[in-house]
């Protein structure tokens, strides 16, 4: 028995199934299912839409949670001041740079998100000029670059003057960045007013509100894969509701792709499900989602 096509046998349209980010060779988890007829897509992509409007795409995971989590990422686990200390400390210069060169991940991926955010109100008929969304956006990510910037500038001097560490200036915009966190979430829907304290949570509940509105218009077959911290907030919300939407936890999911993949391919399969050991810069960006571990 194969849990994923089991469930598009039962009559869902999709199945979302958890994963550790970067823990399987997307080429090879392709090749399986599309042998299936089924489309893979991953936690940001766009899915196919038909039967809504002009609509033709959707990604179910919202490009302007993802601004708001990323810059969360930033005020909550980079930007302390036990990591600044930490950080500015450190003796070791590979260790040094880490920092910085996280933050620089970062500064790209939430200007990746805020072009897939201009597309998506452009597709729904949004007015880019007066989107509340959009504009509050861009500030996040004005403070995220500012920041980031000005660590940038920090790391370069620590590293000619030996240790200078304009620190508080950081954090002040640390401060002010949570703040726009804060008032941010409801924008992207009023029902997430309550999770405005929870960022992390609140993109989850977008999803699962995404699910709810446009799981059952995605073109069959599709599985979305997303992080496994994703599938445990669903259980918390319920969102495994969802009409014709199948939730499947990682450990469901990953006896399912081994059936999918050919006898012939058995070694290559067992090698691609094993976790390769990765340093702790990679490792962080691989957890968060912001890339992929390179196969």
């Amino acid at each position: 028995m194969n849990a994923v096509s089991d469930a598009f046998a039962q009559g869902n349209v999709i199945v979302v199934a958890g994963e550790t980010h970067g823990q399987l060779n997307d080429t090879e988890e392709d090749q399986a299912w599309r042998s299936l007829g089924i489309q893979v897509y991953w936690e940001n992509q766009p899915l196919a839409i038909t039967g809504k409007g002009p609509i033709t795409r959707m990604r179910l995971d919202s490009p302007f949670m993802r601004v708001v989590t990323c810059a969360n990422d930033v005020c909550d686990d980079l930007l302390t001041p036990g990591q600044l200390a930490q950080w500015l400390s450190d003796p070791s210069p590979e260790r040094q740079s880490q920092l910085p060169r996280l933050l620089g991940v970062i500064k790209s991926v939430v200007a990746d998100a805020l072009g897939d955010l201009r597309q998506e109100l452009t597709d729904t008929g949004v007015n880019l000029s007066t989107s509340p969304k959009l504009k509050k956006a861009q500030v996040i990510a004005e403070y995220v670059n500012a920041a980031i910037d000005s660590i940038k500038v920090t790391s370069e001097k620590a590293g000619y003057l030996g240790g200078l560490t304009p620190v508080r200036a950081e954090l002040a915009n640390s401060a002010g960045l949570k703040h726009e966190i804060t008032s941010a979430i409801a924008l992207e829907d009023d029902a997430l007013a309550q999770f405005s304290d929870r960022p992390r949570l609140a993109r989850s509940a977008c999803m699962a509100l995404r699910l709810l509105s446009w799981g059952p218009h995605v073109t069959p077959k599709a599985l979305w894969k997303v992080g496994e911290g994703h599938i445990n907030d669903f259980d918390q919300l319920n969102a495994g509701a969802a009409h014709n939407v199948r939730v499947m936890h990682k450990a469901e999911y990953l006896p399912a792709l081994r059936s999918a993949v050919s006898p012939q391919r058995s070694q290559q399969t067992l090698e691609f499900l094993q976790q390769q050991p990765l340093g702790p810069l990679m490792d962080y960006m691989v957890d968060k989602g912001w890339v992929r571990q390179p196969t």
